[in-house]
């Protein structure tokens, strides 16, 4: 299994109380009614996390939210061994039924005296897994007990966020099949979670499906860092090509402070998201709510490039949330008379005049909610032939070339291949220089800018999964003497980053080029890039690099 990636998620805690012992007191009571909305859940907010929503019954039923997520940290609830301080839980539990909604309780956090090293930092100790497992088991053995069926679902760890979960793949399936064992025990009904790392690391999720699959129900996802266009992909591929059996479900934590929270909202509901939960109940997510909770994907309206159109259906009721990846551009929405157009806030949006049958949308998402019926039987037959997809320009489209190649300078020429973009990375800030009359870029060492950072573009390659080798290219300026600068490849495997061996540049003059052949790349961007030409041993001299290419061959076959 990969090695766990490191990204950064907000970790949530359950209301902060006068701690007593407490494991004689009685737990609190199941929810007697049948929670409402099912699509939507939000986080129980706390003093340390007021971000979050309160689950009192008016909030709740504000939004229709049928899913509430409260923290179990083990380092609060049991600072000693085997003594259990339950009051601040019992109390955010009966909270949430007094809302009547389904509980998910997030396990995570590692007491001082479980930990592998009490004596690092707290920082460090409390994200620790277990030095036993057996206490682990303990722990679950006795929450799963206490509450019992008032827990719809049980997810391990907030993330696999360096930040939040210091272990191993290998730790965190141990703790994940600890929570099955004892959740089927407590409450068969009851799902378990399981979390991954943020972005969309692909080949992580799915390897945990074939090879742990047994041990959870839902996956949970994080789109931090993630544009609409880039979730897009990611999502459908996962749809199609990973998350394939009618088993296993797809959650997904979202945050208004990543950007696009509507956007995700609804690509995430079109492209097969069970679940999705988000920390705060403002304006936008309330507005994706009202339209998007308990409402059924139909399919996606072409519009063509750059223009999303997706039509959703509660009851009889349709609506289209729209939006561009561009300018604001007219997009034909008939409408059952005058266009209702509503926007993210809730408010209702101004339609500029135009021709008739189309409404003006740009990058701010907007609900439509009168559209003509029509609609609806033209998205049925756009989603019967299968997942949503990007429309891509064709002068934009890879899917047929052989090669991309990126030529580098203060602006690049760049076809399918893209660098200029990767350089607001704080290691990627190369420098644009003119050597023997051509424009290209070196590293920087003084300032740690050592990687020249590359992605693909998606048309010509994602999740490749090993459906082709890839020959990189790297044109580069010879070295002023031998051995004293180098470079290698760090690439997106389907087994974590990965180096190619070291290649010294050979010394003299002009320009030298060198090749590398990647027989097992995934190159679905888990960190946002999927190569990256990496000079960081060089100290005394700077590499200096001019082209870049990237040809696509069928595994074992001679590139040409």
């Amino acid at each position: 299994m990969r090695p766990l990636r490191p990204i950064v998620l907000a970790s949530l805690l359950i209301a902060a109380a006068p701690l007593v012992l407490a494991s004689a007191q009685t737990p609190p009571p199941s929810p007697s009614a049948t929670p409402g909305g099912d699509t939507f859940g939000i986080d129980l907010a706390s003093p340390q996390h007021p971000t979050g929503t309160a689950a009192s019954p008016s909030a709740v039923a504000l939004g229709g939210i049928g899913w509430v997520r409260i923290v179990a940290d083990w380092a609060v609830l049991a600072p000693t061994r085997g003594a259990y301080r339950w009051t601040p839980l019992d109390a955010a539990i009966r909270q949430a039924a007094a809302a009547k909604t389904h509980v998910v309780l997030l396990l995570q956090g590692t007491p001082r005296w479980a930990a592998m090293t009490p004596d690092a930092p707290a920082s460090v100790w409390s994200r620790q897994p277990p030095q036993r497992l057996a206490d682990w088991a303990a722990f679950v053995t006795s929450i799963t007990l206490r509450y019992g069926s008032r827990v719809a679902a049980w997810q391990v760890e907030p993330s696999l966020d360096l930040a939040d979960f210091r272990g191993t793949a290998q730790d965190y399936v141990a703790m994940l099949h600890v929570v099955r064992t004892a959740a089927r025990r407590a409450n068969p009904g009851a799902l378990v979670v399981a979390a991954s790392p943020g972005g969309f690391d692909l080949p992580y999720m799915q390897t945990m499906l074939t090879k742990n699959g047994g041990d959870f129900d839902a996956i949970m996802l994080y789109p931090r860092g993630r544009r609409p266009d880039e979730a897009l992909e990611a999502l459908s591929t996962i749809h199609a090509r990973i998350l394939t059996d009618a088993r296993h479900q797809l959650w997904m934590y979202g945050r208004q402070d990543w950007g696009a929270p509507v956007q995700l909202a609804a690509l995430g509901l079109a492209e097969g998201v069970t679940r999705e939960f988000w920390p705060a109940l403002d304006p936008s997510m309330l507005t994706a709510m009202r339209y998007l909770g308990g409402a059924r994907y139909v399919g996606p309206l072409d519009r063509g490039p750059g223009i999303v159109a997706l039509m959703f259906e509660k009851g009889d009721t349709p609506t289209v949330v729209a939006w561009t990846t561009g300018e604001p551009q007219p997009v034909a929405i008939p409408t059952i008379g005058p266009a209702a157009v509503v926007g993210a806030s809730g408010q209702p949006a101004l339609v500029a005049p135009g021709e008739a049958g189309k409404i003006t949308v740009g990058p701010g998402p907007v609900f439509v909610t009168n559209p003509d019926r029509a609609l609806v039987d033209e998205a049925a037959r756009a989603a019967a032939q299968g997942p949503l997809t990007a429309v891509v320009d064709p002068a934009h489209d890879f899917s047929h070339a052989d090669a991309v190649s990126a030529q580098l300078g203060p602006t690049d020429d760049e076809h399918g291949l893209y660098n200029q973009r990767l350089r607001a990375l704080p290691s990627g800030g190369i420098i644009p220089v003119t050597v023997d009359g051509s424009p290209a870029v070196r590293t920087d060492a003084s300032t740690e800018a050592v990687y020249v950072y590359f992605m693909l573009d998606n048309t010509f390659a994602y999740f490749n999964n090993g459906r082709y080798d890839f020959v990189v290219t790297v044109e580069a300026h010879r070295a002023s003497a031998a051995q004293l600068v180098g470079f290698n490849l760090m690439y997106d495997s389907m087994t974590g980053y990965r180096f190619t061996p070291w290649q010294w540049v050979d010394a003299g003059s002009g320009w030298a080029t060198y090749t590398f052949r990647i027989t097992d790349a995934d190159f679905s961007k888990t960190w946002g890039w999927d190569f990256a030409i990496n000079g960081a041993g060089d100290r005394k001299e700077n590499l200096v690099v001019r082209s870049v290419s990237v040809q696509r061959v069928a595994a074992g076959v001679p590139a040409h």
